[in-house]
């Protein structure tokens, strides 16, 4: 079987403008799947050694959990990862923020695990327009790509980031 639009790759990295958006909304508390570096600057981090789908998100601690899964096969994997942490997350109280989730990924609107992990548990998705182009890539993504929001603050979520895209309000 032909695939198209291969990669050897899988750890793309972030583009610096979705990064920005993402900070100016709320700092990064945690990257589960980022590189030894740190390039999203999260407070706490696990590298493909920590092997962040067997850790504990610690979603009691609050705070905003940023997500950039490697783009291949274990995909679903962590979306079902961010769904189980999900679950877990402390509502808000009052004016306390609880835990948030985005999580950016391909918008393969057709797949079962965009189905039943994004539109049967996320809050919102931010179809991003365009073709994101990740740090250190020649060109742009072959595939469009969304932003998908597990939290308890929709329409902040929605206004802070509807410059980025089209914003869909589930649930």
């Amino acid at each position: 079987m032909q695939v198209h639009f291969k990669s050897e790759r899988q750890d793309w990295q972030t583009p610096d403008r979705i990064l920005d958006l993402v900070n100016s909304y709320r700092p990064i508390r945690l990257d589960p799947c980022t590189a030894i570096d740190n390039p999203v600057g999260a407070d706490d981090f696990f590298i493909e050694a920590d092997d962040g789908l067997s850790q504990d998100w610690e979603m009691c601690r609050g705070g905003l959990v940023y997500v950039n899964p490697p783009y291949g096969k274990e995909q679903k994997f962590w979306i079902e990862k961010c769904v189980n942490e999900y679950v877990k997350r402390p509502f808000l109280y009052e004016k306390e923020m609880g835990t948030e989730i985005l999580l950016l990924v391909p918008a393969r609107t057709d797949t079962v695990h965009w189905h039943h992990g994004i539109i049967a548990h996320a809050d919102s998705i931010c179809y991003i327009k365009g073709r994101l182009k990740f740090r250190g890539a020649v060109s742009g993504a072959p595939f469009p790509s969304a932003l998908v929001y597990f939290g308890d603050r929709r329409e902040q979520f929605k206004s802070h980031f509807e410059d980025l895209g089209h914003v869909e309000l589930l649930g």
